[in-house]
């Protein structure tokens, strides 16, 4: 993992440098967890427990509060998500029809409507038929 960070954070060495640093920190001060470890590990339980941004965001909050002061974790989910790409960890959001006939990817990428059952892609705005 981190030579394949190593190699995508060449152009940018603060990124490495900042990533082997957070290798090296406790999470704060007398934990015997690493601050990336624990950071990885909080990233494995949203996605497990398909907890929404705005859920891991107050995740992240109730353990702000819990920690001490001087903890070194992320307090919002942007801040670990940059991590996680340094490590290789990002993800791309693939759209689906509301009635999952089809994921828009592939040959359906540019579609605005599902072509099985005529749905639109988008959300309609409020008293409105268009999206």
């Amino acid at each position: 993992m981190v030579e394949a960070a190593f190699n995508d954070c060449m152009a940018n060495h603060r990124e490495f440098k900042k990533l082997i640093e957070d290798s090296e920190k406790p999470s704060y001060p007398g934990c015997v967890k690493i601050k990336l470890a624990t950071l990885v590990r909080f990233y494995k339980f949203k996605a497990s427990n398909a907890l929404t941004n705005k859920a891991f965001i107050e995740f992240l909050a109730i353990m702000g509060e819990i920690l001490p002061e001087s903890h070194q974790l992320s307090s919002s989910t942007y801040e670990a998500g940059k991590t996680m790409a340094v490590l290789g960890m990002e993800y791309e959001k693939i759209h689906a029809c509301p009635n999952d006939c089809i994921l828009y990817q592939k040959e359906f990428n540019d579609a605005t409507s599902c072509p099985t059952c005529n749905t639109s892609r988008w959300k309609l705005k409020k008293n409105s038929t268009e999206p």
